[in-house]
This record gives C-alpha cells, structure tokens and sequence, in this order.
C-alpha cells in the first residue's frame, strides 16, 4: 500500500502520498481483503495468518492518510497548492531587470523648416502645369477626330455591302451612296429598316 501512495516501501513520517487519497486506500484494502482466505479474522503476525488488511500497520496507514486528507486536502488540491507554490518561488527568485527611461524627443529645430516658394517658382509651376493640361487636350482632340473618321469609313463599307447584296433580291432595289459629311440614303431609297424588313419578308 506505501508503494501504491509513495511510490516507496518505507516513506518518511511528514511525507505526503502522491499517487492517491484516503479513498483509494481503502478502495485497495477492501479489494484485497475479500480475496484473502480467511478475511473474516484478524492478522496474527506471530503465525501469519488471519486477515493481513486488518493488522495494526495497515490500520495506522489509514488513520494518517485520512488526517492529511483532511488537513491538507485531495490529492488534486495538494498537487495544485504545490504548483502554485512552485510558481511563486520561481518568481520570486527570477532575476530583477532595471528598464532605462525612453530618451526624450528633441524639439525641432525652426532653422530647418523648408522656407515658402517664391513668385517666380510658383510661376514656373503653373505654366508647367498648364502646358499639361493643353497636351492632354490636344490629345483628346485628335483620338475624337480618328473615332470620327473610323465611324465614316465603317459606314461607307456598310453602304458598299449593302448595294452588293441588294441586286440579289430584286432589280428595283436602290443603291445608297454616301454624302460628303454623314453618309445618307440616295432620294427614294429604302431605309435600313424597310430593307431589314425586305429581307426578313423574303421580297
């Protein structure tokens, strides 16, 4: 029963059990005494014989285990005092660290605050920004002028399929020819609605 609470045969008399409590010792004694052959009488350590669960040894075992329980707590509660304490010692014995003090900021110095632009670089500044802004001007000018001139020849090849196709279904078909500007219908001829309608009519 020492070795199952001490971890030792013979532990000292201060000595506290780390492997269980008052109950898992009578949990031992009660299971060993039923498998004893005569569990019913009490041990004779003269002949050895009787019931040894009941000798004086073991009685006393019992009677100090149950006084630490219940002075000292479970043994969950002497583990966690234990650790607690461990704990503490650690701290108590770790190294004190001095933390020197942030060095103030120093103050900044006017001497080294930019001095303002004078008229004449603010005058630079301006016209370079304004020959910027006419660049970007310009440039838009001239992609409007290309998007113009590429709708004007997408419509003038649109109006040279349409008179390939129109002699296909039927003579009287007009011809569109573009004007100088915008590209429009010849004088009597049909729309691009009533030729898509044409074509969907099958005439």
């Amino acid at each position: 029963m020492n070795v199952k609470l001490f971890d030792k045969e013979d532990p000292e008399e201060d000595e506290q059990p780390v492997n269980g409590s008052f109950r898992t010792l009578d949990y031992y004694k009660t299971a060993i005494s039923y498998f004893m052959p005569q569990k019913d009488l009490s041990w004779d350590p003269k002949h050895n014989s009787g019931n040894p669960t009941k000798s004086k040894e073991v009685k006393a075992l019992m009677k100090r285990i149950k006084d630490i329980d219940a002075k000292a707590g479970p043994p969950r509660t002497r583990k966690r005092l234990a650790e607690e304490a461990a704990k503490k010692n650690d701290i108590n014995s770790a190294p004190s660290f001095t933390y020197a003090s942030p060095r103030p900021k120093k103050a900044a110095r006017t001497d080294e605050v930019p001095a303002p632009m004078d008229a004449e670089a603010m005058h630079r500044l301006l016209r370079t920004i304004h020959a910027q802004n006419a660049s970007f001007v310009d440039l838009f000018g001239s992609l409007i002028s290309t998007l113009e001139q590429f709708k004007t020849k997408l419509s003038r090849n649109n109006i040279a399929i349409m008179n390939e196709t129109m002699p296909l279904y039927g003579s009287n078909s007009t011809p569109m020819i573009p004007g100088k500007d915008v590209l429009q219908q010849a004088p009597g001829a049909k729309s691009g609605d009533d030729f898509a309608n044409q074509l969907t009519d099958g005439k």
